[in-house]
Formats: C-alpha cells, sequence, structure tokens
C-alpha cells in the first residue's frame, strides 16, 4: 500500500505498515539522567549559597532603613529574612541553571552529531 498512488499516511497506519523516517537514534537514557542529576545538584549548590547571601543583603538593607527610621527592629528584620530567602531560592536556581545551560548545550549538539 505504501508509495502507491493515492495512498496516504493514514491507510498505511490502518495497514499497520507505518515507517518511521526521519526518527532520531535511541537517546542514552543514562547519559540524560546523568545530566539532570547534574543540573539538580548545580540547582542545590547554587540555591544553598545564595540562600545566605541575600538574607545577609536584605536583612543589611532593611536595618540601614530601620535604623535611618529610628522604629523597631524585631519586624522588618523577620520580613528581611523571609525575603531573603525567597530571593535566595530564585537566583539561587537561576544561576544554577544558567551555569549549566552549557552542557546542555554541549549535549544537544553531540545528539545533532549522532543523528547525521
Amino acid at each position: 500500500m505504501r508509495g502507491t498512488p493515492g495512498s496516504s499516511e493514514l491507510d498505511d497506519a490502518a495497514s499497520g505498515t507505518v515507517a518511521t523516517r526521519g526518527a532520531a537514534p535511541d537517546v542514552d537514557t543514562e547519559a540524560v539522567v546523568e545530566l539532570e542529576h547534574a543540573l539538580t545538584r548545580r540547582i542545590l549548590v547554587a540555591t544553598a549559597i545564595a540562600i545566605p547571601t541575600f538574607v545577609v543583603i536584605w536583612i543589611a538593607l532593611v536595618g540601614i532603613a530601620v535604623d535611618v527610621s529610628g522604629t523597631g527592629f524585631e519586624a522588618p528584620v523577620g520580613m528581611a529574612v523571609g525575603i531573603g530567602v525567597l530571593s535566595g531560592v530564585f537566583w539561587g536556581a537561576w544561576a544554577g541553571f544558567a551555569t549549566f545551560a552549557p552542557m546542555f548545550d554541549e549535549a544537544d549538539h553531540d545528539h545533532e552529531r549522532a543523528v547525521e
């Protein structure tokens, strides 16, 4: 049925003779899993570094502002800690992924070379 005039891929699918034209070769799943684990480790390490850094930065900023205004320190410093944690999680995850992006590009180029 394949290759006959007027036949379509639906006809081929109905007969069970669909070939996988242009399909990519099997991806090395162990390499992909290892790459994903490495990305997770990189994000966790970057986040673990960014959280205390941003907490200190926000405490310093809010501490200076509160000192100048002459109000109490407890509530504003508590909020500064919370904002520091949130910003540390965001920027740590972003930095971990952004520094790992070249490794994804390299793996993608290796896969494209294998397909050719």
